[in-house]
């Protein structure tokens, strides 16, 4: 698969640093083909992936044009993919040459001038691309700092034989996140779609690296390890060796450029920072936090992990549906106390070192606000909160996880609060694929989880997959759903508007139409008109199945002006032949259409013979009778109107008002929670909204059950409380923001 070739003269290459390299090639070759074979491995999942997602939205246009878009480009993928994939893998084995290795990849100031003067010259689909690119670097680097800071190091030490660590930070690393996602991008370049495309293209590129890359760079650490490369070498070393550097580099980045380390700072704000500093201030104005009485035995991060696995296999077997916290940190000091009952005793509060007290702190205030977070059914409250322990062990070893929102423990948290956002409170619970699913991954969790944070990656990518199936069966379901929805409330408003367009004719009149006329009107013309109507935007019938029912009451009416009688002469050929043509194209029976046809013709013919000798006068207090029926109906109308009234007041109540906002900013795929008469909770997503009729379609998780509200109808469930609009953001980022504006409150 690999070409040992590809990495050639390595004792003669010598790098820009003016270090030669002494790199084992053995050691280099076994290194690059366990990465390109795990890289072989996403890409694969890249494509399959992207061809699965530019089929669906092909299949979900909403036009022939964007249809074809999606199928040229999914055509396009598939014959140059094979392509793609070969230089995809050259350009990462070219990285491990050692002159692309050992060379500084930060440009010169020669160099950041000219990108500086080139990039005007930019397109702006490249510029937006290459954005993606490095956003895409930055997520990885973030996501997997402890793993890159261990492999950075060791690939350093491979190459050089040097294990200073303050000289491996400017060199080309073959593993970096910037050059595999640069591979990548430059590998696409023969690719020919347009950016939208392209983007969804580094979307699932994106989304399989991060799933799979953690295990793949872990994996490398450990086999460097085990070929004598730094085997000793940890995070902490490595944080502990950078710390005095990196504080120097801030403080002279920070003279430097004051306004652009600020402005670094509002992107990307160290919420850990915040939140220690706000309890640090609180713990210390609180009495029962005051100074301690003295004791020396304390307990290590090591002590506190240690005792936190022990109790999360307890717990497991103790809390079974309970909704609530468990009080950490008495538990370790029961843990203690049953362990060393004559220690203990001498152990005041300060016995866990304050760092860990603020996390276990400020942990349970995450799950807590788990627990009030209304837009999580109890039960799948209950299930997110009993990880309360594995996520204090994974913050306790590394705090990035309130600062990066792509860390697989809080991936993974958001992923299932969000599968579970539809999920509705019923009692045959255990039988529910979903809850199921959530059970077993919690549960895998407690059982297996020792301090490797790979396992979260590998767990949320699992239950993504199942996501992915399930979601792919609901799509289609919900889709019937809701085309049948909208094909029923497209027909009752077509009815709505025959019926309206019908009687507003017959209003019209002076003379009752006969009954004949009458059921053709109703009947069989009134279905030419509904599927005149129902196919209006491709075919636009409407007007021409409107103008031949007003022509046949028109038909129907004495006429004894000579002008009149004249038109009446020429347009009831034309008129009978467009009614015959057009109950042939609802498939009439032939046999009643010609009976139809013969009677409306004697009719017709009778009106108008009849007419001939009409007095006028006759016409005239018809018409005068007709005048007053129409006035009563409006003296009627406006009997009615005060309730009219009193409801638009209502309207104009600010908190209505609010609702129908709410209303108006709704998309669909909106989740709502209402509640029935029986005070049952259910959970229902918007599906779809028919402005023209005034309707909002919901479906439950399954993508069935539809039921239909119109605006007033959601405004008055909101206003009552009845319905409430769930929140689909981030669950731990919403968390994290709550703990912080609770503390701040509380100081």
């Amino acid at each position: 698969m690999n070409d040992g070739s590809s990495i050639s003269h390595i004792n003669e290459a010598r790098s820009a640093h003016g270090v030669r390299s002494n790199a084992s090639p053995e050691k280099i070759e076994k290194l690059s083909s366990v990465y390109v074979d795990g890289l072989i491995l996403v890409s694969q999942q890249v494509f399959d992936r992207t061809d699965d997602s530019l089929f669906d939205l092909a299949n979900n246009a909403r036009s022939n044009n964007e249809q074809n878009r999606y199928f040229e480009a999914m055509r396009e993928v598939r014959l140059k993919r094979k392509r793609v994939e070969r230089k995809f893998i050259d350009s990462i084995k070219n990285n491990f040459q050692p002159d692309s290795v050992l060379r500084d990849p930060r440009p010169s100031g020669a160099a950041e001038i000219q990108q500086s003067n080139v990039l005007s010259l930019v397109s702006e689909q490249n510029l937006e691309k290459d954005i993606a690119v490095t956003n895409m670097a930055n997520k990885l680097e973030a996501g997997l700092q402890s793993q890159f800071l261990l492999n950075r190091h060791r690939v350093w030490a491979l190459y050089t034989g040097s294990e200073a660590l303050d000289n491996a930070n400017h060199f080309n690393n073959p593993f970096s996140a910037i050059n595999l996602c640069k591979g990548f991008s430059e590998a696409c370049s023969q690719i020919e779609i347009e950016l939208a495309e392209r983007l969804l293209l580094f979307k699932q590129f994106d989304k399989q690296v991060m799933a799979r890359l953690g295990n793949i760079i872990d994996n490398l650490n450990g086999m460097m390890a085990d070929l004598g490369i730094l085997p000793n070498l940890s995070d902490r070393d490595i944080r502990a060796s950078l710390t005095n550097k990196q504080t120097l580099s801030r403080a002279n980045a920070s003279k430097e450029s004051r306004s652009a380390s600020q402005a670094a700072a509002e992107q990307t704000p160290d919420n850990f920072s915040t939140m220690q500093r706000l309890l640090h201030d609180l713990n210390q104005s609180s009495s029962s936090h005051a100074a301690s009485s003295g004791a020396n035995i304390s307990l290590s991060s090591d002590d506190v992990l240690s005792l936190l696995t022990m109790l999360q296999h307890a717990e497991l077997e103790k809390r079974h549906n309970q909704k609530s916290l468990l009080d950490i940190e008495q538990a370790i000091r029961d843990s203690v106390d049953s362990i060393q009952p004559s220690v203990s005793k001498s152990l005041d509060d300060n016995q866990i070192q304050q760092t860990d007290l603020e996390l276990i702190n400020l942990v349970a205030m995450l799950f807590e606000f788990i627990l009030d977070d209304y837009n999580l059914a109890p039960s799948i409250q209950v299930l997110i909160s009993r990880l309360q322990i594995p996520i204090l062990k994974v913050v306790i070893k590394d705090s990035s996880f309130f600062n990066t929102s792509q860390h697989p423990a809080r991936q993974l948290l958001n992923t299932l609060a969000k599968a579970g956002i539809g999920w509705t409170e019923h009692q045959e619970k255990r039988n529910d694929p979903l809850h199921a699913k959530i059970h077993e991954t919690v549960h895998f969790l407690l059982d297996n989880f020792e301090g490797d944070l790979s396992l979260f990656s590998k767990l949320n990518q699992e239950f993504n997959d199942y996501l992915q199936r399930d979601d792919r069966r609901t799509a289609i379901i919900e889709q019937r759903t809701r085309k049948s929805e909208e094909g029923r409330i497209k027909g009752r408003q077509a009815q709505q508007e025959v019926d309206l367009r019908v009687n507003r004719l017959a209003d019209s009149i002076h003379t009752p139409l006969q009954k004949p006329i009458t059921h053709l009107l109703k009947k069989a013309w009134g279905r030419v008109m509904f599927l005149a109507y129902l196919k209006d935007e491709q075919e636009h019938q409407w007007e021409k199945a409107c103008r031949t029912a007003e022509d046949l009451i028109w038909c129907s009416q004495p006429v004894s002006d000579p002008a009149d009688r004249q038109k009446w002469v020429a347009t009831v050929p034309k008129l009978l032949k467009q009614i015959e043509q057009g109950l042939e194209s609802i498939s009439y029976s032939a046999e009643e259409l010609n009976i139809d046809l013969n009677e409306i013709k004697r009719l017709l013919t009778k009106q108008f013979k009849e007419s001939a000798v009409y007095d006028s006068n006759i016409i005239d207090a018809s018409k005068r009778a007709k005048q007053q029926l129409l006035e009563t109906k409006r003296h009627n109308e406006l009997r009615r109107q005060p309730s009219g009234v009193k409801s638009n007041e209502r309207s104009q109540d600010p908190e209505h008002q609010a609702c129908f906002r709410a209303i108006e900013a709704l998309e669909e795929g909106q989740w709502f929670e209402f509640t029935d008469v029986k005070r049952q909770k259910l959970r229902w997503k918007l599906t779809s909204i028919v402005n023209d009729a005034d309707s909002y379609i919901f479906v439950n998780r399954m993508g069935l059950q539809p039921i239909e509200k119109t605006k007033a109808e959601l405004a008055k469930h909101l206003s009552e409380k009845s319905a409430t609009i769930l929140e689909q953001g981030a669950l731990i980022d919403r968390a994290i923001h709550s703990v912080i504006n609770a503390l701040k409150q509380e100081k």
